[in-house]
């Protein structure tokens, strides 16, 4: 939340850069399923290699029903593009919370390209997932 988005401009670019996209009130889910949709594909999401500050606290917040409004709406408006998802899943993949990280679809012949701008002005690198032919759904949460 304190970076600001500066490295879009190196990030666009790079030839192997198909879309990239901020990732805010729509949650992660949101703005995924807008790429997909953009571009007639699928994607498919590692959850385990989602970056969250702590599953485990997070976990303990949505159990005591500390949840924002938003992850509601943002679940009724993308749940049916979206494989089923656990009530954990749920919120993180829907929460609007998000705020700031970029979700870059890169062509992997471009991707150490990608990760060394990214970590040259300081930013994590996650790889979360792929890209795929379309399919039934839009997001395939593995």
């Amino acid at each position: 939340m304190a970076q600001l988005n500066h490295v879009g401009a190196d990030l666009a670019s790079i030839e192997g850069v198909h879309a990239m996209t901020d990732v805010t009130g729509f949650g992660l889910v949101g703005h995924l399923h807008e790429m997909m949709t953009a571009s007639d594909c699928s994607a498919t999401l590692n959850y385990a290699a989602i970056p969250t500050y702590s599953k485990e606290r997070l976990a303990d917040l949505y159990a005591l029903g500390s949840m924002p409004t938003g992850t509601t709406k943002n679940y009724v408006t993308y749940y049916g593009q979206v494989s089923p998802v656990s009530g954990d899943q749920l919120f993180i993949l829907f929460d609007p919370q998000t705020s700031g990280g970029l979700l870059i679809a890169v062509d992997p012949s471009s991707v150490a390209e990608v990760e060394g701008c990214l970590r040259a002005s300081g930013n994590p690198v996650h790889a979360i997932g792929e890209v795929v032919e379309a399919a039934n759904l839009r997001i395939l949460v593995e």
